[in-house]
């Protein structure tokens, strides 16, 4: 039902939401919230306006340094710079290994505040190798 009185465009929210590609129930929250205008006739809301954008949200990028480990030869390389806007993607960040040209995992990834995250097997892996190590310097 779309009225003009007064040279002002009045649609039904099911309209609204049709045009704007979004649900009802959406329409009438932004309503009831003042960010899209309208006007409550009985139960009902007119929508006055389309005049609608959607926010979304900046994800701020942080930068990290990864440690990543060529699963094929064993390279290890570390101080990778990355700018990522959350630990997440930078874990799934790809990067080729130089060696062999297979994708490097990543084991390990610091920000200045110090190490976030840390791959377990790899964490057990130089453990080991720390004992090993150790027990040589004993024999």
């Amino acid at each position: 039902m779309r009225v003009c009185v007064y040279n002002i465009l009045m649609f039904s929210v099911e309209e609204a939401a049709v045009k704007l590609g979004m649900d009802p129930s959406q329409i009438r929250r932004l309503l009831q919230a003042g960010r899209i205008k309208g006007k409550k006739l009985g139960r009902d809301w007119v929508v006055l306006n389309l005049d609608y954008k959607r926010k979304r949200r900046s994800r701020i990028m942080t930068a990290y340094k990864l440690r990543l480990k060529c699963p094929a030869c064993g390279y290890l390389d570390e101080g990778v710079e990355c700018e990522a806007g959350s630990i997440y993607q930078a874990r799934n960040t790809s990067i080729n290994c130089p060696i062999d040209d297979e994708l490097m995992e990543v084991v390990e990834v610091v920000s200045t505040d110090g190490v976030l995250w840390q791959d377990r097997t790899w964490l057990r892996e130089q453990a080991s190798l720390a004992r090993e190590i150790e027990n040589i310097g004993k024999d």
